[in-house]
């Protein structure tokens, strides 16, 4: 019988844990065999108790042969083994929202009974009868693989029963994208208007396709006015903290027109005068470019509701109803709903819808915006890139196409 005995505890940081448990020699190889990891959070003498209990769960385990590792077991393991990995609160309460689906699907289930059948079925009545749309579904898909890899990895499992199971690609939604003389007259309105917080991040998406969280990470450290560029290497999230760019593409050099450049140099000169003058405000290298009164980031939730008013404002979007009303405190406040027109990512893709219609190359449409690869420019762009297909086509037989007898009979009469 293999007897579960030891233990291992390494310390990842304060009161945080990664510990194993030796399961003994395996008989055919003579290798050693540890158990997969766990993350524990506490103490010294917490990880060393849960490492006792850790224990004595595999030894039952060992001890009653007829009860398996279930899905949702393996599943709370490897997500918490995953969180030593730094993944953003973002990515992580993503994956926890997908794993706690999966387990609405195979959580009883043994993993060693799980086979392809099993996940197409699963797949079938999620897609029709619980209504999960196809997104998710390819989400949901993408990290059961992941969860059933490392099961092989672990050796519980000696091959992934949902490796070969395809989920097809959600249908993409069109980008909303403003046309050549909508953006003309956006880019006109901005100079118009003179550099703000909210004038400065409208244009440095639309003239560089930047994403807003990108816009709102920025810092004047990272900006080039000899090189008329700036360089994207932080991006300021939805959950209010500075963080990485998306991918390691996302982390590049955007260039900009010398017109942009001014604008940016202009507001760089104005921003402290638009400071709170309680705080004491010094402009350096680590102020954000868009920065709120008080010199930190701007709230992404505040920033998208300026932003939507300025599009009312200017007609570029509209509020399906607005209303005033008096708060406890005696202030009048707006309440607006329903709003539907442009958005911040919008103008990130009339950026790139403009360019492509200009006949710029794809791959240098993909390193402007940081998109992980070319295929994903293509897919997102597909409708803009058959366009200039079919006026190639049409180039190509005006080159190419023979002379009329009609040119032949005027040239012969010369």
């Amino acid at each position: 019988m293999v007897e579960v005995r030891g233990g291992q505890k390494e310390r990842i940081r304060a009161k945080k844990w990664r510990i194993r448990v030796s399961l003994g020699k395996d008989s055919e190889t003579g290798k050693y065999l540890r158990s997969p990891s766990r993350i524990v959070h506490g103490t010294s003498k917490d990880a060393d108790a849960a490492i006792a209990e850790y224990r004595r769960e595999l030894q039952s385990k060992l001890d009653n042969p007829g009860r398996e590792l279930t899905f949702a077991e393996y599943a709370h393991d490897f997500y918490e083994h995953r969180e030593v990995l730094g993944e953003s609160p973002l990515s992580r309460k993503s994956e926890r929202m997908e794993i706690a689906k999966l387990v609405d699907m195979f959580g009883e289930l043994a993993l060693e009974e799980i086979k392809p059948a099993t996940v197409k079925k699963a797949y079938l009545d999620a897609s029709g009868s619980q209504g999960m749309s196809q997104a998710m579904l390819k989400r949901v898909s993408k990290r059961l693989k992941m969860i059933l890899e490392e099961a092989v990895n672990d050796g519980i499992l000696d091959r992934n029963p949902a490796a070969k199971i395809k989920v097809a690609e959600p249908k993409r939604k069109s980008p909303k994208a403003l046309s050549a003389e909508e953006a003309e007259r956006l880019a006109a309105l901005l100079d118009g208007e003179g550099p703000t917080p909210l004038t400065v991040a409208i244009r440095l998406m639309l003239f560089g396709g930047l994403r807003k969280g990108e816009v709102l990470g920025l810092d004047w450290a990272n900006v080039d006015f000899d090189a008329n560029a700036v360089f994207v290497c932080k991006q300021f999230s939805n959950d209010r903290q500075l963080r990485p760019p998306k991918s390691a593409n996302s982390r590049r050099w955007v260039s900009f027109d010398p017109a942009t450049m001014a604008f940016l140099a202009r507001w760089k000169a104005l921003q402290p005068e638009t400071m709170d003058p309680r705080i004491g405000f010094v402009q350096d290298d680590d102020t954000p470019v868009v920065a709120n009164p008080l010199g930190t980031n701007t709230d992404p939730t505040n920033f998208n509701r300026m932003f939507r008013d300025f599009c009312v404002e200017h007609g570029f979007g509209s509020y399906e109803s607005e209303a005033r009303y008096v708060d406890e405190n005696g202030y009048v406040r707006a309440r607006k709903v329903g709003y539907a027109g442009l958005t911040p990512h919008g103008l990130r893709h009339t950026h790139a819808t403009l360019l492509i219609g200009a006949n710029n190359d794809v791959k240098t449409v993909s390193t402007r915006l940081g998109h992980s690869s070319v295929s994903l420019t293509l897919n997102v762009y597909a409708d803009a890139i058959r366009k200039n297909d079919v006026s190639a086509a049409q180039s190509i037989a005006e080159i190419l196409e023979p002379k009329s007898y009609a040119d032949d009979e005027d040239q012969g009469g010369r």
